[in-house]
């Protein structure tokens, strides 16, 4: 009888260690493909475009956070995977200069840092 709980217990451990192995390759890849799409996205932007002008190329973006703060503005895009511990975020922050809208600084976060943009206005695809 021991030796049976003994089997079955080690069983179960091999088990388990093998759904964990699977699922941090999953996930590894799920966030390596969501970076590869939001360093293809930064690599097609530049400082000093018009916040028009960066629309094309956060397309692919499948939630949004546009952030008012007077003179400046931050847009957050989440691009891959829909689970936001593996998307890559892009936050793009454009500083207002009449009527245009200049981007002046590309950065990015990871997901623990969303909560910042919780006041911001939301759309999702």
């Amino acid at each position: 009888m021991v030796r049976k709980l003994v089997f079955l217990s080690g069983l179960a451990i091999a088990v388990c260690t093998a759904l964990l192995l699977v699922l941090a390759i999953y996930g590894n890849t799920e966030r390596e493909e969501s970076l590869a799409i939001g360093e293809r996205v930064v690599s097609n932007l530049h400082l000093g475009m018009q916040r028009t002008e960066t629309q094309q190329y956060v397309q692919a973006a499948w939630r949004q956070y546009r952030c008012d703060y007077g003179d400046w503005a931050e847009d957050v895009y989440l691009f891959g995977s829909r689970d936001t511990n593996l998307a890559a975020i892009v936050i793009l922050r454009f500083s207002k200069q009449g009527e245009q809208e200049i981007l002046d600084q590309i950065s990015s976060y990871d997901s623990y840092m969303l909560y910042k943009f919780a006041d911001c206005q939301v759309s999702e695809k």
